[in-house]
């Protein structure tokens, strides 16, 4: 499963949620730790009722112990790239870093790109020929095969 942005956290979520649905997770600019979302809901205002809609009401302990990816870090299986930018306004990066220091620390088999001039939406050609050819080689390696049938 790939995503991006809350397409990320979508990933990351299904990971622990469904852990052997999927062969392996990539999440870019994804959120991780939805407490540190909670906890500063005001600068996500504009996005309220995206956040509500979607991921339901995160002032609420409960629904936010469900949707805490690094809280259920112990229940995923599969492998997880992790990218990011430094520069990102909207997800900060440090979402990703923690991740996968966390999940090293839980033995998971974890890969993390960082680009130091990322945005959110990796602008820079650079860092996006990388990021898709990143991904590109982490998927043959754990999800594709060409001669299975």
């Amino acid at each position: 499963m790939v995503g991006f942005s809350y397409g990320g956290y979508v990933a990351l979520t299904s990971s622990f949620q469904k852990p052997n649905q999927f062969k392996c997770i990539v999440s870019v600019a994804g959120i991780s730790d939805i407490n540190q979302v909670a906890a500063n809901l005001s600068k996500y205002k504009n996005y309220r009722p995206f956040i509500n809609k979607t991921m339901g009401n995160i002032n609420d302990e409960e629904t936010v112990e469900q949707l805490a990816t690094l809280s259920a870090i112990n229940k995923i299986k599969t492998p997880i790239l992790l990218i990011h930018g430094k520069h990102d306004t909207r997800v900060k990066f440090s979402q990703s870093a923690n991740f996968y220091n966390k999940a090293k620390q839980a033995g998971l088999e974890a890969d993390y790109i960082e680009f130091e001039r990322g945005t959110h939406f990796l602008v820079e050609n650079e860092n996006r020929l990388e990021a898709f050819r990143a991904m590109g080689e982490f998927l043959n390696t754990y999800s594709f095969s060409p001669y299975s049938s």
